[in-house]
């Protein structure tokens, strides 16, 4: 019987040893972004899943959930973002990131009666600090690229760099 234990005993001790090593290449994570102004205020919250490819490049998707009031008007806006985001590190506590990625969004604006259709893809800059070997805290902040909006059959696209208060993020980041 003793035998029987030790032998249990090592298995036990093996298995375990071998469970730690083993990482699941997913990851799960999210985002929100706060802005209260004059005259203005939005809220938007964007919960990730995703894959980690390697150990500095994920890809991964986004579901965007916005509100928006000011200016005598008010938004609530749904999006999907599929992304790839890289991390770059500098000092084992601090990178800097890099998230490419599309956005495809509908909003409803108060007092329209259709739906406002959005679409960006660029670059999302940022930064990430790891606060241990499975979590990490993003920061991310502007946009450079290309966004369009279509309500009716009016068209609005431009390209550009966009550095704003609503533009900047911060999120979570958990490797399981």
């Amino acid at each position: 019987m003793k035998r029987f234990f030790l032998i249990l005993a090592f298995l036990l001790v093996g298995f375990s040893a071998l469970a730690q090593e083993r990482k699941i290449p997913a990851y799960l994570g999210g985002d929100f972004g706060v802005s209260i102004g004059s005259g203005h205020t939005s809220i938007v919250v964007y919960p990730e899943v995703g894959w980690r490819v390697t150990d500095n490049l994920y890809a991964g998707v986004q579901a965007g959930f916005g509100y928006y009031e000011g200016s005598g008007y008010s938004d609530f806006s749904v999006g999907i973002i599929p992304h790839l985001r890289y991390y770059y590190y500098i000092y084992q506590r601090f990178g800097v990131s890099a998230e490419a990625g599309m956005r495809l969004g509908l909003t409803r604006r108060s007092g329209n009666e259709g739906l406002i259709r959005s679409f960006d893809v660029g670059i999302r800059p940022g930064l990430v600090i790891p606060i241990g070997a499975r979590y990490a805290v993003t920061l991310q902040v502007g946009f450079i690229g290309y966004e369009s909006e279509r309500y009716g059959d009016v068209v609005d696209g431009h390209w550009g760099f966009r550095l704003q208060s609503n533009d900047f993020r911060v999120g979570f980041l958990l490797n399981l």
